[in-house]
């Protein structure tokens, strides 16, 4: 099961979210956060450097069992290599083979949006999206909107169901630059582990 982002801070639904997913999906198996050098989707690149950002992922996941990072976009990027999703799917497949059931795990705002990702088809048949609905009401489907893909590709659509958390990543910056990263901030404790809000204060991350 595989969790991709830029992870600029991970926070509580990073982790919950992928948590849910091995549960409903693939019990027993293993979770890979694998973090992006830059997200295509979005305008700006991470705040946080490449090893900030892999040392607070070591740091959120050091409790939760046979659950690691990956840093294999970071390595291809340093190395002057695209960091498409789709290749590292590739990448991992030449590793497990084809036999291995792979997930990754996708939120249900990107879903809808997963028919333009750069060699989209080939990114579901090489692993199935796992669809997190975080924090919609139990009536909706997570799998709705998915008109873009055929009837079979669809059917490697799940829904994961978690949260809700009404966190992300941008709020938490806002936060730590509106209010520093006091002992005791609620919302802030509540978002983060320990391990990472302290990872935060201790580099003033976020502060201008």
């Amino acid at each position: 099961m595989l969790v991709g982002g830029t992870f600029d801070p991970v926070h509580i639904a990073h982790t919950g979210s992928g948590e849910a997913a091995r549960e409903q999906l693939l019990p027993g198996g293993a979770l890979l956060f694998v973090p992006a050098a830059r997200s295509p989707h979005k305008g700006a690149g991470p705040v946080a450097s490449d090893s900030q950002r892999v040392e607070m992922l070591e740091a959120a996941t050091r409790d939760m069992p046979r659950t690691g990072v990956w840093t294999d976009e970071l390595d291809r990027a340093n190395a002057g290599e695209a960091s498409y999703w789709v290749d590292t799917l590739r990448r991992l497949r030449g590793m497990v083979g084809d036999e291995v059931t792979v997930w990754f795990v996708v939120g249900q705002d990107q879903a809808v949006r997963l028919h333009t990702w750069h060699e989209a088809r080939d990114l579901v048949r090489l692993a199935r999206p796992a669809v997190v609905a975080r924090g919609t009401e139990p009536s909706e489907d997570p799998l709705a909107n998915l008109a873009a893909w055929t009837d079979r590709e669809r059917e490697r659509f799940a829904a994961v169901r978690c949260g809700p958390w009404e966190v992300s990543s941008s709020a938490i910056r806002e936060r730590v630059r509106e209010r520093g990263t006091p002992k005791g901030d609620g919302p802030l404790s509540a978002w983060l582990s320990p391990g990472v809000n302290d990872l935060i204060a201790q580099w003033r991350l976020y502060r201008e």
